[in-house]
């Protein structure tokens, strides 16, 4: 549908989080971009806040607004409720009863959700990608998902900033974040191999990998396998089976429902690309390996689970390293005065898609409305 408020509201914030994200960017050394250290600056404050408010004061925008706000109640109303008596994560449940407590309405609750997120994505890179890395987020459609799964928003922000812990090999460090991203969404435990893993990263297996994976992506075979590996996992990992509830063994795996149509293959072109050219992104800015490393991985599981809901939201924590490739190869190529047309040309192309996002209400963001 189209709705000049909600395309409004979206490009505003956008345009406005551009702006005093560039006013942060230190855009005179280039070797800024081995570094892991950001400086906080008040602009990224003020960016915050903007986000938060929109996030935070929008009525019935999102799939799971109404559910958050039915729980939020029931909290408020219910004052002798325990955490053992509900189903929500430490972090998140508290942060429901204090504001609830505190006679504030359920805005204040998503608010507050919204600032913790965005706060640690903001620390999670060098102040010069920020712009891009924001610009991305919004691209690739992360902004419309974190009004709909804000708990695993919140992790997954988290991780992001606790990648530099690896960068760095400092493991308590990376632990502790890992720990912390819990208390908002359990799942996060399962990121802590990542730790572990061997920071080597080869492009011609994953273009490999890749198009095997997209070949066979969704056969029933490889369905058929993962609800197997599922549950017999489950008897190991007591987290995995509480997600067991999103099959019906007595139906299809498949979706047969699912649309691959311009958006699906635009997003599998992109990956692609992605990966045909981070070997000399990588070369250049060696931090972005582990980045693009976790990417590599995630684009496979992607190509693998398009239509597993379960492998899909885990790999929501893999694949959103896709915004983080995006900024490191739009700054190298920007480097060359020859390639700066097209990647201008790609821009504006990204930023047509973010329409189309708007106006097919991706994760039900239009009508956006206060």
């Amino acid at each position: 549908m189209i709705d000049f408020f909600t395309f409004f509201i979206y490009s505003g914030l956008l345009f406005l989080l551009q702006v005093l994200a560039n006013l942060s960017a230190n855009t005179n050394h280039d070797k800024e971009l081995y570094l892991t250290r950001n400086n906080f600056k008040i602009e990224y404050f003020f960016s915050i806040l903007l986000i938060s408010f929109i996030v935070g004061f929008r009525y019935d925008v999102g799939n799971d607004w109404a559910g958050y706000l039915l729980d939020f109640n029931n909290i408020k109303t219910n004052t002798f409720l325990a955490f053992e008596d509900q189903y929500y994560e430490f972090a998140f449940f508290y942060i429901n009863r204090i504001i609830s407590g505190l006679g504030l309405s359920y805005h204040w609750m998503f608010f507050s959700i919204s600032f913790i997120s965005w706060y640690f994505l903001y620390k999670s890179l060098p102040n010069k990608l920020i712009p891009l890395f924001i610009f991305f987020i919004f691209i690739t459609e992360y902004f419309f998902w974190s009004m709909n799964g804000i708990r695993q928003f919140v992790a997954l922000a988290i991780w992001t900033y606790s990648i530099r812990f690896i960068i760095k090999r400092e493991k308590y460090y990376y632990f502790l974040f890992l720990f912390i991203a819990s208390l908002f969404h359990t799942s996060a435990i399962l990121l802590t191999f990542f730790y572990f893993l061997k920071l080597k990263y080869n492009r011609k297996l994953f273009l490999i990998l890749f198009f095997i994976s997209f070949f066979v992506g969704t056969t029933d075979y490889i369905l058929q396998i993962f609800l197997k590996m599922l549950t017999l996992s489950a008897d190991f990992i007591p987290l995995i089976g509480t997600y067991l509830r999103y099959f019906d063994p007595t139906k299809t795996l498949i979706n047969n429902d699912l649309n691959y149509g311009l958006g699906y293959y635009f997003i599998v072109i992109v990956n692609f690309l992605l990966l045909f050219f981070s070997e000399s992104v990588i070369k250049k800015y060696p931090s972005s390996k582990i980045y693009f490393l976790i990417f590599a991985i995630g684009t496979v599981l992607f190509n693998l689970s398009t239509n597993i809901f379960l492998i899909g939201r885990i790999n929501t924590y893999l694949i959103f390293f896709k915004s983080i490739a995006l900024t490191y190869t739009f700054i190298y190529y920007w480097n060359f005065k020859k390639y700066r047309f097209y990647v201008f040309i790609s821009l504006l192309f990204f930023l047509i898609f973010f329409y189309f996002a708007i106006y097919n209400s991706s994760n039900m963001c239009s009508p956006y409305q206060f």
